[in-house]
């Protein structure tokens, strides 16, 4: 059978893999899957989606929901990697459950300037511009499995006391924070 089934603008996708490009543009509005992997540009620029759970997905493609300027909500349960761009643009974007440790690419979540709490955040890595654009506000933050940071990865993040145990690489992080 076929592996989408419609419930009004909403789908639940029953696949492995969600295919490149595959709901890019469409007037979806929420998506819930265990697909293992969203591919590039999946949910690019699907200007009335405003909820994903994909409690099983490991990898987040390229520009996976850039410009989906609507998402305010999304759940990754177990994701390895966020790949750049992947939440581009995502300016309504305010609640993201992250657990496990993403390496989070360059731009993954520029431009989300709703954002407002990342506290399940613990990656392995992070990219240039990761958070640029957002209003993230931490009195302390802790990611034991960091070790690398790259250059302005917290670019409009504000960091009181970031707590780092693990890190091999920092070229930046963010002004007024104790490390």
């Amino acid at each position: 059978g076929c592996p989408l089934t419609e419930v009004g603008s909403s789908f639940v996708y029953s696949a492995n893999v969600i295919g490149e490009g595959a709901f890019m543009e469409s007037g979806i509005t929420s998506i819930f899957s265990n697909a293992t992997s969203v591919e590039s540009k999946t949910f690019a620029n699907c200007e009335r989606l405003l909820n994903v759970k994909l409690p099983s997905a490991k990898s987040v493609g390229t520009s996976a929901f850039e410009n989906c300027e609507k998402l305010n909500k999304v759940e990754l349960n177990v994701v390895e990697s966020i790949q750049d761009k992947a939440f581009y643009n995502c300016s309504a974007l305010k609640w993201i459950e992250l657990e496990g440790n993403p390496a989070i690419g360059d731009k993954a979540f520029y431009g989300c300037s709703s954002i407002y709490n990342l506290e399940r955040l613990n990656p392995y890595s992070i990219g240039s511009q990761a958070f640029y654009g957002t209003d993230i506000v931490y009195d302390k933050l802790e990611m034991p499995n960091l070790i690398k940071i790259s250059e302005n990865a917290f670019d409009g993040v504000e960091i009181s006391n970031l707590i780092l145990e693990n890190v091999e690489e920092i070229y930046d992080v963010p002004e007024n924070a104790n490390v």
